[in-house]
């Protein structure tokens, strides 16, 4: 038996939701099978869920109520008129470690 490793390919398969999402905000699946403002609404979700309040704090932006809010804070503080270009922008902070130290795995209570 061998093992490729070719990036961007996938065997289809049947994902579960929690870690398709996980994989898509990582960078892990094409940004086309995955809506970039799902992907967003997932990170601020996740980021309440563990209080990170990083997210905002390093973006210098108030605590943002929605993904909405998040974008359009976004949007007003960088001068970005494209929502798909906010977008962007947000997963490639994230994706960098700019929005602070998160974990998208549940933690092993022990």
């Amino acid at each position: 038996m061998f093992l490729i490793d070719s990036p961007g390919v996938m065997i289809p398969s049947v994902v579960p939701k929690e870690l398709g999402m996980k994989m898509a905000v990582l960078g892990l699946i094409k940004e086309q099978v995955v809506n970039k403002e799902t992907m967003v609404n997932y990170i601020i979700e996740q980021s309440n869920a563990d209080n990170n309040e990083h997210y905002w704090q390093n973006l210098r932006i108030n605590k943002p109520s929605n993904a909405t809010d998040f974008l359009d804070s976004i949007r007003n503080k960088h001068k970005i008129y494209d929502y798909d270009a906010a977008y962007d922008r947000i997963l490639i902070k994230y994706r960098e470690g700019d929005l602070g130290k998160v974990t998208l795995d549940d933690p092993i209570l022990v």
